[in-house]
């Protein structure tokens, strides 16, 4: 059903001409017949990227199907004062859904005791960055992370100020364990790490 969908919309597409300085290219494949129901520079070879993108699409329309909703759960624990926000890698998660579920949850628990927040991301592997990219790619907004918990559309901003004469990095959204040092040398050039 998924793939007679997605086969559907392809052949309904007028595939724009590419741009000269672009190099694009793809095919798609009915699979009950093998008719090729879209094709541009298909005999190129290209760095996997986008086209994976639609592999995944076509594999979880597949697999999960096309009404799977993707649940981001806030759990308390109230005997231990925590609360776990529990992920399952749904990709549209934005920091104004977290924040909104934080007031709704703290409207909840006993504002007389100190409370504890854990991120639960078990439910991926703890491989964050898939094989084949390489090392100088992980800190590329294109190359974001694979994990069960992202949030805005899994990136974090750097802010580097200068108010008052000192240099600082500000994050959002401020993540535990995501830490920023800054050292800057005079005259030269600024690190980030």
């Amino acid at each position: 059903m998924a793939c007679t969908m997605l086969l559907a919309f392809l052949a309904a597409l007028e595939l724009p001409a590419p741009r000269q300085s672009w190099r694009t290219g793809m095919m798609v494949l009915d699979m009950s017949d093998g008719r090729v129901v879209a094709e541009i520079g298909s005999d190129q070879y290209f760095r996997p990227a986008s086209t994976m993108k639609l592999v995944t699409t076509l594999f979880a329309l597949e697999v999960l199907g096309p009404s799977h909703v993707y649940r981001t759960q806030i759990l308390a624990d109230t005997a231990a004062h925590s609360v776990f926000i529990v992920g399952t890698g749904a990709p549209l998660v934005q920091t104004g859904e977290i924040a909104r579920a934080a007031v709704e949850t703290a409207a909840m628990l006993d504002p007389s005791v100190s409370w504890s927040v854990f991120y639960d991301t078990g439910c991926f592997v703890p491989e964050t960055h898939l094989a084949g990219w390489a090392d100088e790619d992980w800190n590329k907004a294109y190359c974001a992370p694979v994990e069960a918990l992202s949030v805005g559309d899994n990136l974090v901003e750097i802010v580097v100020s200068t108010v008052g004469g000192q240099v600082r990095a500000l994050k959002w959204p401020d993540l535990p364990g995501l830490e920023i040092e800054t050292r800057v040398g005079a005259g030269g050039e600024a690190l980030l790490s």
